[in-house]
């Protein structure tokens, strides 16, 4: 029986890496090099919606379509079985890109082999032609639009909140939820993200970081728009629309305040 030599402080979600640790072990002995925990829970940061995000590294390169296509299939029926929603990368180290340095920055090993020191860094190009992709995809989505086009306009200006907290992306969200901000979180800690790429250099593993370097290292005056936003819609709120109206007047407000920095 695997035993997990580091916990999550979170008995349930230990439980459940243990179990997936043990299911992977079982059905492919030998072939995985790590297990590597990322996100909230990682960083004691979990909310009630928030998912399990875990990377599973291959050794060397898939044996061939079936053994990748078997991993596959045992994610998605742990999905079914698994009381917090996962989300799994299956990767093999032929597959890993060094442009994406959230596996060497921000993760944190659960089992087996941590192999994070010798992952090199990307150019500053690269890396930048790679992270400035990712807020103009939430962009995308969050406007529902193929191409963008700024300067951008509010997603849905006689909306509540100018139409930010339309859920655009379901599996992230419990069925009964109506209006979040996950994608609205996710798109200006992206942003922050590549922007400290951009103007700094500045290589970031998870948004944590990316909110308290863009305070230490850029300082401008999105300093506060981003630490409102990281602290109420994520830590405080927990990504769901509030009750209180003083809430309600302060998200819209960061709702306001986000085309801007989009633009």
């Amino acid at each position: 029986m695997i035993v997990l030599p580091n916990s999550t402080g979170n008995q349930q979600v230990d439980n459940i890496l243990h179990g997936l640790i043990n299911l992977y072990e079982m059905f492919f002995p030998g072939r995985i090099l790590g297990y590597y925990l990322l996100g909230s829970y990682m960083d004691a940061s979990a909310g009630a919606i928030s998912d399990i995000d875990l990377y599973i590294l291959f050794k060397k390169d898939f044996l061939n379509l079936d053994e990748e296509k078997k991993a596959n299939d045992l994610r998605e029926i742990s999905a079914l079985l698994s009381p917090i929603r996962l989300d799994i990368s299956l990767l093999s180290e032929e597959q890993l890109q060094p442009e994406d340095v959230r596996l060497k920055v921000g993760s944190h090993l659960v089992y087996g082999e941590d192999i994070r020191n010798k992952l090199p860094l990307p150019t500053k190009e690269a890396y930048n032609r790679f992270i400035t992709e990712w807020p103009l995809n939430f962009f995308r989505r969050i406007h529902q639009k193929e191409v963008l086009c700024f300067p951008l306009h509010y997603p849905q200006p006689n909306a509540p909140f100018c139409g930010y907290t339309m859920i655009t992306i379901p599996p992230w969200y419990p069925p009964s939820i109506q209006q979040g901000t996950k994608e609205f979180v996710a798109a200006a800690c992206w942003t922050a993200t590549a922007l400290l790429g951009l103007q700094v250099g500045q290589y970031v593993g998870k948004k944590a970081d990316a909110i308290n370097m863009y305070g230490k290292l850029i300082a401008d005056e999105w300093t506060t728009f981003l630490q409102d936003v990281y602290i109420k819609c994520d830590r405080q709120w927990e990504y769901l629309v509030p009750d209180d109206r003083s809430d309600q007047a302060l998200l819209e407000y960061l709702c306001h305040r986000m085309i801007t920095f989009e633009n």
